[in-house]
């Protein structure tokens, strides 16, 4: 019997796929601010009109991460803060 891969992590989605097409600035600016319907719609218009690769599985952990937001994105995200002049 084949195991399961292991679920990506929020952190690893972020920069992986994220990152392809948005600098980390663009997504961090956003965490907290919006809306769990405005990103589930942003995950979804991404995925559906700009061809993101992200699963349905992977969508929710963007989703989940982003709203609450993760510790991984905050840690991200102050790192992008702390090397700004």
């Amino acid at each position: 019997m084949a195991a399961e891969a292991p679920k990506p992590e929020c952190g690893e989605l972020l920069l992986s796929r994220c990152e392809k097409c948005h600098y980390l600035e663009r997504v961090c600016s956003q965490v907290g601010e919006k809306s769990k319907r405005r990103w589930k719609a942003t995950l979804k218009r991404m995925v559906q009109r700009r061809g993101a690769e992200l699963s349905g599985d992977e969508q929710e952990i963007l989703l989940e991460c982003l709203t609450a937001p993760n510790p991984v994105i905050v840690k991200e995200c102050s790192k992008l803060n702390s090397s700004q002049p």
